[in-house]
């Protein structure tokens, strides 16, 4: 047991420690105190007062090697910092709390407005000291009204390494880093500057010989505190605009299941968003009409769904894409998404349907585990296409089944026949047939995987797996797509599951909304 002239730490994480150190049956009540530090009150047993100790020596009742052993308040603070910048980067919004920044003129005018209405304080009798008095505290009021609007404003914007990562692409390719951080430091400069020049003032207000001087100071001083506010505007307007830009980003619930819309520019995406959710996009007959991530939203059975409009990619390695093409990478390689691919064959959209081709090949062999759904567009177009590869598709389907039940005929022939001749040998032939499919499905478990995904809607669009689909059909030859014999019977010969759709007609819609929805229910499940 401790005597009163030891002291104990005492934090929020401490308290486990000491309720479990004290207990009921000691007759200690354990309080929190400003200080953060208890002690046992001679006094009045049973109580506890605070002082914040220099060395902290033991707990009650407990070893030593218990007492290091427990968290103090600070290890408690910094493992909460480290828990909410966690909880920042798996969520999005940051940018949604963002301070509303005053334009300069306003923020100083009142400022100035604020000081000046500063008067003498009646108290002083002496002319000369409360001259000084009121031009000190004038002074005093004009740094505090610029540097506490200043300061919330540079604390309300969130650091850039505790954001989301999909929220740091975003910044990065909308404001850039270097300029988020150079601004927030401008603004951080400005604030310094006003407070040490308005501090300055005031300690000279209060050395003033007279009155006369006095009152010069406190004119000298508005003048140059405004100046050197005047002087770094720029960088309170330049955070108000970053601000507004960064409120208008889009906010992805991460918890609700999304789709992305990607593809070329112009060939739908935005259309399709439209139709799809409640989002409202621009439509227009030029590339990149999309200049930034839209989200729309619609509800089934009273749960909400994402759907999110991408800028168009154009067909070009990574390092040659624009700051628009990257938002669409980085909202696939940060955000939980399925993906909805949109090709218009027609070649209208201004992109060629082999340079489209390619750019789906290239996401398919970059993002081989995303859900992925085909969509062709324009199909009022192209009903002739659209016609051939239906066509091949039923009797694709109907070949199919024309031979499973051919197989299955002569395996149940061949299965009576030897069951009827040794019914022991067949079941051990059975056995025997089983642990060899196992041992091949086990050897094969990455195509397994691949071309048998939960269900269809995976891999919906292709019927080969991501290693296979990338390649070109055998028919297209690769170079100069301008001069490559790419057709759009060829492109949609080798997407059999892609959806055709038309706005115009409408046609395909239905189908469209209800393969989404799979593809939506099959990543809520997982």
């Amino acid at each position: 047991m401790l005597s009163s002239d030891h002291w104990i730490p005492f934090g929020k994480a401490d308290e486990w420690c000491l309720r479990s150190a004290l207990g009921q049956a000691r007759g200690f009540t354990v309080q929190h105190q400003p200080l953060g530090y208890i002690r046992k009150d001679t006094s009045s047993p049973g109580a506890w007062t605070t002082r914040s100790p220099s060395l902290v020596k033991r707990a009650v009742g407990l070893s030593e090697e218990a007492v290091a052993e427990a968290p103090t308040e600070r290890q408690a603070d910094e493992t909460e910092l480290r828990a909410s910048t966690e909880t920042r980067k798996s969520a999005t919004g940051a940018f949604q709390s963002i301070p509303i920044v005053p334009t300069a003129d306003e923020h100083l005018a009142s400022a100035l407005k604020r000081a000046s209405r500063i008067g003498p304080n009646s108290k002083i009798k002496n002319e000369a000291a409360r001259a000084k008095n009121k031009t000190a505290r004038q002074m005093d009021e004009l740094v505090k009204a610029i540097s506490t609007p200043l300061g919330a404003c540079v604390k309300g914007f969130p650091l850039a390494e505790r954001l989301h990562p999909f929220e740091r692409a975003l910044l990065d390719l909308t404001i850039g880093l270097d300029l988020y951080e150079k601004r927030l430091a401008r603004l951080t400069s400005l604030r310094q500057s006003a407070v040490q020049v308005g501090k300055a003032y005031a300690a000279r207000a209060g050395k003033a010989a007279n009155k006369k001087e006095a009152e010069a100071l406190a004119v000298e001083g508005f003048e140059n505190v405004a100046a050197v506010y005047k002087k770094g505007a720029t960088a309170v307007d330049g955070l108000k605009d970053m601000a507004k830009q960064l409120r208008r980003l889009p906010v992805v619930d991460l918890t609700l299941p999304m789709v992305a819309l990607v593809g070329a520019p112009n060939v739908g995406k935005s259309s399709l968003v439209q139709i799809l959710s409640s989002g409202q996009p621009e439509i227009c007959d030029y590339p990149f009409t999309t200049r930034s991530i839209k989200m729309g939203h619609f509800y089934v059975d009273g749960r909400r769904h994402q759907v999110t409009d991408t800028p168009g990619l154009l067909n070009r390695a990574e390092e040659d894409r624009n700051a628009m093409e990257r938002l669409t990478v980085a909202c696939m390689a940060f955000l939980p998404t399925s993906v909805l691919f949109v090709m218009d064959l027609t070649g209208q959209c201004g992109t060629s349907p082999s340079a489209q081709w390619q750019i789906r090949a290239d996401l398919r062999a970059r993002f081989p585990d995303k859900p992925w759904l085909d969509v062709l567009t324009k199909q009022d177009l192209l009903q002739d296409v659209h016609a051939q590869t239906q066509a091949a598709r039923e009797q694709a389907v109907r070949g199919g089944a024309a031979d499973n039940e051919h197989q299955h005929a002569n395996s149940a022939a061949s299965q009576q026949t030897e069951a009827s001749q040794d019914p022991g040998s067949m079941h051990a032939r059975l056995v025997s047939s089983s642990d060899d499919m196992r041992a091949e499905g086990e050897g094969d478990a990455e195509d397994t995987v691949v071309t048998r995904r939960p269900t269809e809607m995976r891999d919906h669009g292709s019927e080969a797996s991501p290693k296979n689909e990338t390649a070109a059909p055998a028919k297209f030859s690769w170079g100069d797509e301008g001069k490559s014999g790419f057709k759009a019977s060829d492109i949609a010969a080798a997407l059999p599951q892609a959806i055709w759709v038309s706005s115009v007609t409408e046609s395909g819609l239905d189908e469209l909304r209800q393969a989404v929805l799979q593809m939506l229910q099959l990543q809520a499940d997982n």
